[in-house]
């Protein structure tokens, strides 16, 4: 979680007993905005605690300087928005509901730069009485962080600014009229079309922001592959923000296509601080019996509840040409062998996991699957299975012996002896 940025007082409604016989109490913001990340990464929150002014000595009056008075009125809450991001409505023990007149009024008067909008909110009607209150209330506001179009997480840093003013109500000033600020937001004016009730759109405002962090998938991922046979789907996975105290990003794959294996690598990921890709690669296995099509293929990246997900697309095609096995005219078929082994797999995460491979062949056999590392004639690992025609056949070795380094999966089948090598990461 982030720390509590720089305090922030705004005056919430100011105007003089003296100018309009019914006026509501000014409050200001008494303690800290807090900036805060709600979870590891994605949505940001803003909080503030306001109070009336003049009613503490931490209760200092806006730019209206004018303390607040017994009155019934409407607090105006303006919020500035940057592009990308979804403001929800204030919670808080006030009532508000969404202004389009303040948002217009603040855009008139103070433009939101490019790439940001205001977000304009109205009280319900307020009563005050300095001796009775009530003298605080909490605002909470709730900023959900989209991604792009493509799957890539919210660049930061997160920015935000606030508005806070008031208006008079009365039977001649209904609650229900559109806000019109006058020619300076941040004086007290007499508004003509509302009896001469008083208003003031800035009372007070400040700006807060941060850094952001996030994660994405990126889309378009695909492949395709015949029935039995395997596939690799590269999937870009994206982080941007500062540094995760090493938190860990675990993938996991699903597909539409009954009874697909798979062998997902990395399976977990530590993000570096900045705007770091990393290529996850989604080893398939798909099914004899996988009907030829198009199929959904999701990746997921978890942590802490929080999920980022992207589907790819994978196109099955008819079995090739002698997947059944069995004897070629003339003579018996030669066994061909296809395989997947992870790339980039932490030694520690195959040390607790195990190392998937898929195996695709072109005839039955039982074949003895090895896993060695360095120089050792004995393997760290050892399976016989039998290889599906049509495939695919899903192995996990396994070794608490596993180190960084070079390793290599030797299969002896039908006479043969297939080698695939690859390197376990730190």
């Amino acid at each position: 979680m982030m720390g509590r940025s720089g305090r922030m007082r705004l005056v919430a409604l100011a105007a003089a007993a003296a100018v309009v016989p019914l006026v509501s109490g000014c409050v200001v913001f008494s303690s800290v905005i807090a900036l805060e990340q709600i979870d590891v990464i994605g949505d940001k929150r803003v909080e503030a605690v306001v109070c009336a002014s003049g009613s503490s000595p931490s209760c200092v009056n806006g730019f209206s300087g004018v303390s607040a008075t017994a009155g019934t009125g409407q607090i105006l809450f303006g919020v500035r928005v940057q592009e990308g991001v979804e403001l929800q409505p204030p919670s808080s023990s006030v009532t508000f509901t969404e202004s389009p007149s303040y948002a217009a009024e603040l855009q008139r008067l103070s433009p939101a730069p490019a790439g940001q909008r205001w977000v304009g909110f109205i009280s319900a009607t307020q009563n005050y009485d300095p001796a009775s209150g009530p003298h605080t209330a909490t605002v909470n506001l709730l900023f959900r962080l989209q991604r792009g179009p493509d799957g890539s997480p919210f660049s930061g840093p997160f920015t935000t600014n606030v508005r806070v003013g008031g208006r008079a109500v009365s039977p001649v000033a209904p609650a229900s009229r559109p806000v019109s600020c006058g020619p300076d937001p941040r004086a007290l004016f007499a508004d003509p079309a509302a009896n001469g009730a008083v208003i003031i759109c800035e009372d007070a405002g400040n700006a807060t922001s941060g850094p952001v962090r996030d994660l994405g998938i990126l889309a378009g991922a695909s492949a395709t592959a015949p029935q039995g046979g395997l596939a690799n789907m590269p999937f870009t996975v994206r982080y941007a923000g500062p540094p995760t105290s090493q938190v860990t990003f675990r993938l996991s794959a699903a597909s539409s296509l009954p009874g697909a294996l798979f062998a997902v690598t990395p399976v977990s990921i530590v993000p570096l601080p900045g705007v770091v890709n990393t290529t996850a690669q989604v080893g398939i296995g798909v099914p004899a019996n996988a009907r030829p099509g198009t199929y959904d293929v999701t990746l997921t990246a978890a942590v802490n509840g929080q999920t980022r997900t992207s589907v790819g697309t994978l196109r099955v095609t008819g079995a090739p040409a002698g997947a059944a096995g069995g004897a070629a005219p003339g003579g018996a078929a030669r066994l061909r062998l296809t395989t997947i082994l992870p790339r980039r797999l932490s030694a520690r995460i195959a040390r607790q996991r195990g190392i998937v491979v898929l195996i695709g062949a072109t005839k039955g056999a039982v074949a003895r699957v090895q896993l060695f590392q360095g120089r050792a004639k004995k393997p760290k690992a050892a399976k016989r299975v039998r290889l599906k025609v049509p495939g695919p056949t899903r192995v996990v070795l396994r070794s608490r012996k596993l180190v960084k380094g070079p390793y290599r999966v030797v299969i002896s089948a039908d006479g043969g002896r297939f080698v695939r090598r690859a390197v376990l990461t730190r």
